[in-house]
Parts: C-alpha cells; sequence; structure tokens
C-alpha cells in the first residue's frame, strides 16, 4: 500500500479531465519551442498522444525531459492553467521515472503553484485533479535510482493548504515524512539547481493561508533545520 492509498486509475483520469479543458492550438505554440524544433525535433505527437491514449509514455522518459526543459519555461506562463499543468506533470512524472543531471524538477512544481494562486473560476477543477495526480505518482510510479520525492510531497502539502483540505487523513503523515528529513539549509540547497530556490519557495508559501499550528514545521521544512 502506497502513502496516499492512490487508485491505479488516477493517473489515467488526470489525462482525462486536461483533455476536457486543453486547447489544441497550444500545441502549435508549443511546436515552435527550441525542444521541438530544430535541432532537437522531438515530435509534438509524442506530447498529444497521452491525452488520447489516458496513459503516461511508458518508452523514452528523458526523451521528454529534454523537450520540455528545452523550451523557454517563461513561455510557459502564457499557455492556459491547463496546458502549463499537463506539462509540468509530463516532466515530472518522466523525471521520476528517469533522473536527470540537471535538478530542474522543483521549477514544474513551482509552475502549477504559481498558477494555482491565481487560478480563475473557469480552473477550479485544476488544483484537486493535481492533487490526484500528485498521489498516483506517489503510489504508483516506479522511481528511478537518486529521485527525492521532496518537491512533490511539499507541492501536495501546500495545495492543500491552498484548497483548506489540511483535515485530509494523509496531511499529517506527509508533514512527518518531510520533517524527518532532518534537511539542512545548505543540503536544501543542494535538492535543486532551478532559478527558484529556498528564497521562492518561502515566499511562496507565504502567499498561502497558514494555519498558526502548522507554521514552524513549513518554515522547519522549506528552510532547514
Amino acid at each position: 500500500m502506497g502513502l496516499f492509498d492512490a487508485r491505479p486509475t488516477q493517473g489515467a483520469d488526470f489525462l482525462a479531465i486536461i483533455d476536457g479543458h486543453i486547447r489544441r492550438d497550444e500545441f502549435d505554440l508549443l511546436r515552435a519551442e527550441d525542444g521541438f524544433s530544430a535541432p532537437n525535433d522531438f515530435p509534438i505527437e509524442a506530447v498529444i498522444a497521452p491525452l488520447g491514449s489516458r496513459q503516461f509514455p511508458r518508452e523514452d522518459p528523458h526523451e521528454y525531459e529534454w523537450a520540455i526543459d528545452e523550451c523557454d519555461r517563461n513561455h510557459f506562463r502564457l499557455y492556459s492553467a491547463w496546458m502549463r499543468t499537463y506539462l509540468a506533470a509530463l516532466y515530472v512524472y518522466c523525471n521520476k521515472r528517469k533522473q536527470r543531471l540537471m535538478e530542474v524538477e522543483s521549477d514544474y512544481y513551482y509552475l502549477v503553484l504559481e498558477r494555482a494562486l491565481a487560478q480563475e473560476p473557469q480552473e477550479k477543477a485544476l488544483v484537486p485533479a493535481f492533487l490526484s495526480f500528485l498521489e498516483w505518482l506517489s503510489d504508483w510510479v516506479e522511481a528511478d535510482e537518486g529521485y527525492n520525492a521532496y518537491y512533490c510531497l511539499l507541492t501536495w502539502a501546500l495545495l492543500r493548504r491552498l484548497s483548506g483540505t489540511t483535515d485530509h487523513n494523509c496531511f499529517r503523515k506527509v508533514m512527518d515524512l518531510l520533517l524527518a528529513k532532518h534537511y539542512s539549509e545548505q543540503e536544501l540547497r543542494l535538492l535543486t539547481v532551478a532559478a527558484r530556490g529556498i528564497e521562492a519557495w518561502f515566499a511562496l508559501h507565504e502567499r498561502i493561508p497558514c494555519p498558526e499550528a502548522l507554521r514552524t514545521d513549513f518554515e522547519r521544512i522549506i528552510r532547514g533545520s
């Protein structure tokens, strides 16, 4: 049994929700990004395919990671919340299955949290959908050697706060797992080489309502013991 007791179908359910909201013309914009144009030329159809098959990629996860990360992440902010969330989910899924030398997965979690803070009424299904995806990712996707679930679990906990669902039966368990890592500030800085480090994540945390009883725990988790 996994941490969240997630259903094996939650990954497919997430893709179905994304497929129902994403605009196909956004893939035309993505096609022009560096990861999908010469000299990389990764087929955009490979990124579209999981939406139709309701299955995340089974082969060559490193190719997806490379293509997505070759794109300008600042451009992702021009896409809809659903497209941004899909690309982020695709990246962190592939990153769990195949680790890269460049540890930047935190930026993709950050993109989703950033958008969730500013979500429009029509995007209200986004947070519960991504939470369900994270639970499935944690429970059902095999991890490559060296994988660290820190940003996955931290993002889940922050989204629970944002959605006012810290009463979830796994919330305390996740917090205790994060606290048990006893990361120092230096160790936290080594977890990612992304531009948004400890300070950016702490600033994000401060923008999300936090019960006073949890404040010290989150400060220790994000800034180090």
